[in-house]
């Protein structure tokens, strides 16, 4: 059963609709069309004055059936919908089977409305064109031009009773009138681009068959008429038609073009594709402004999805953290138990071998990582390197083939001490190899080969990677990110500097590396700089540094610090900005966690 509780404005317009759907389209049909109609007869069949006496008497009471005629079928029609608005105006349940049947029938309304008005104009106006020819003698001229009449108000009529139709009903559906869902089969599709070619179409036939009839009755009349005649004018219509329909073609197929432009974009954003990309439209209107509309969305969506995949797995490894601690913390108060001198002794333990498992770590990593940069003819870099601890989770890298550079990159571990720090020296070896392997392919894939190799290596631990990879080509550097801070840029000369993004101002920043859930394909972006333009990328330490107060450093001030920094070598820049974050902690001495970063600057 359904109870609909329903407005004041809405309950006016279900009891009022019978009568106003009659007014706004019987009403135009008899009270405009039929006056049109006799002034079609009077303009164009040229009647004689015996003939327009007979004529004169048998189309009023044609009217006034008619009239009863529209009014009787259309309650017929509408009786499902009526019997459905009285029972909701008086508050009285309706059977589903029923409301199903009422929705139905009122969805279907303008198409049954459209042909109901295409047999009505021509069953109607037969009632008197039959009678006036028959008792009017009417020859061949007027008679063709009588059922001419016909057409163009029985085509007439489809266009304007669905039109008018479809109006009323969609007032009514957007006051929530039928808003539950039935299981019925919805109406019949019918695309807006059919619709606008019909309309076009029908109102281009509707103007010739009514200058043909005019062209015919006066041939006719004054006796010129001829094979040749009706030639001319039948080529001319023609023509006509032709003409009139190559506006309505063209911006028909520009409406066509847009829709399909905001329909394909919707459909892949349905999908889940939020990196679809939205086409261009050359002149802006409506549509285009969906689709402007429809891609901030997409971003939006985007930016949500990225935060919550990000969150959820900070959020585990927070708890397993946790866990980790908690187990820890039992263990030793039960070791406590059972004698205060054991534990201490067990602690002292601990501690020394920890100690030197650390320096031991410590001496493995300092090892393997680079102490400087490799010399590059085109481009001057420097890097600084400081473990919070005596172990690091970060760790660099240049690349280099036959003693050239040919790229360079810094990655961050997630998670802190020994593991880390020795994860970091499996995905060294495993990057470099792939990078060196892959010198002809786009950088993009050996990342993504990378991934893989690491998701084989440690995508059951709790650890994943975050990195920048560069590649340095002849004319340009190709740029990945996987899952790290984006990186900066400053124009030599300038002032001016910012996040590394695509043409769209998006990032470009991928999924993190070792995580099995989060494989995916990467994007690469290509640099080109100037001389003395440089590229600056670091660890999470800069933008997650707070001082005293509780403020942050954050990319706002990496920003400041690199539009800042003076013009000289890249080591001059990297003092500069370092000593920025210093000044900004001051007056604490230590950082606590680990900072990398490298200054890329074009000779």
């Amino acid at each position: 059963m359904h109870e609909t509780t329903i407005s004041p404005a809405l309950r006016n317009k279900m009891k009022l609709f019978y009568l106003s759907l009659n007014i706004k389209t019987e009403g135009l049909s008899f009270f405009m069309v039929v006056p049109f109609v006799l002034l079609y007869v009077w303009a164009n069949i040229q009647l004689t004055p015996e003939q327009y006496a007979i004529f004169n008497k048998i189309w009023p009471p044609a009217f006034v059936f008619g009239v009863a005629f529209v009014l009787v079928n259309n309650w017929i029609v509408l009786i499902p919908v009526l019997r459905y608005f009285k029972k909701i105006i008086k508050g009285v349940p309706v059977a589903s089977d029923e409301y199903a049947r009422a929705k139905n029938r009122f969805l279907m309304l303008p198409y049954i409305h459209a042909v109901g008005a295409f047999f009505r104009w021509i069953i109607l106006l037969a009632n008197a064109i039959v009678p006036t020819m028959i008792f009017a003698k009417l020859n061949t001229a007027q008679t063709v031009n009588m059922w001419t009449g016909v057409a163009i108000c029985s085509i007439l009529g489809v266009f304007t009773y669905f039109s008018i139709t479809e109006v009323m009903v969609q007032g009514l559906l957007k006051h929530g009138l039928f808003s539950e869902k039935t299981e019925n089969t919805p109406p019949p599709r019918l695309n807006i681009f059919p619709r606008l070619t019909l309309i076009a179409v029908g109102a281009s036939l509707l103007t010739s068959a009514t200058l043909f009839a005019f062209f015919y009755i006066t041939v006719e009349s004054y006796n010129i008429a001829g094979p040749f005649m009706y030639v001319k004018i039948i080529f001319l219509m023609f023509i006509a038609n032709v003409a009139g329909l190559l506006s309505p073609y063209f911006m028909n197929k520009t409406i066509r073009d847009k829709v399909r432009i905001v329909e394909n974009f919707l459909s892949n954003i349905g999908k889940g594709n939020l990196d679809a990309t939205a086409e261009e439209i050359a002149i802006q209107d409506e549509i285009s402004m969906i689709n402007h509309s429809v891609d901030k969305m997409r971003q939006k969506l985007k930016i949500t999805r990225d935060e919550l995949i990000e969150l959820n797995l900070n959020l585990e490894q927070k708890v397993a953290s946790r866990t980790e601690e908690l187990q820890a913390a039992m263990e030793e108060l039960e070791a406590m138990n059972e004698t205060l001198l054991a534990a201490n002794t067990e602690l002292e333990d601990a501690q020394r071998l920890r100690m030197m498992d650390l320096a031991m770590a410590a001496n493995v990593q300092k090892a393997f990582l680079p102490e400087s940069a490799p010399a590059s003819n085109d481009y001057d870099i420097e890097f600084v390197f400081r473990p919070a601890a005596q172990v690091s989770g970060d760790f660099y890298d240049f690349y280099t083939n036959g003693g050239s550079l040919h790229g360079v990159g810094i990655y961050d571990v997630s998670g802190h001490g020994i593991s880390s720090s020795l994860l970091t020296i499996i995905a060294r070896s495993i990057i470099q190899r792939n990078f060196t392997t892959g010198i002809d392919e786009k950088l993009n894939r050996v990342v993504e080969k990378i991934n893989r190799e690491l998701i084989d290596e440690i995508g059951q631990s709790d650890k994943y990677i975050t990195g920048i990879m560069l590649r340095f080509l002849a004319d340009r550097i190709e740029y990945v990110n996987s899952g790290h801070p984006d990186a900066f840029f400053k124009i030599a000369g300038t002032n001016k500097t910012g996040k590394i993004t695509n043409r769209r101002g998006e990032s470009v920043k991928g999924m993190f590396l070792g995580v099995a859930s989060m494989e995916q394909v990467y994007d690469v972006l290509s640099i080109r700089l100037n001389p003395g333009d440089f590229l600056f990328i670091y660890s999470d330490c800069f933008i997650e540094t707070t001082n005293g107060k509780g403020d942050i450093f954050g990319e706002d001030g990496v920003k400041q610090a690199i539009a800042t920094a003076p013009e000289g070598s890249a080591g001059q820049i990297m003092h500069y900005i370092i000593k920025q974050l210093y000044e900004f902690i001051h007056p604490q001495k230590t950082l606590s966690d680990d900072l990398t970063a490298m200054v890329i600057r074009k000779k």
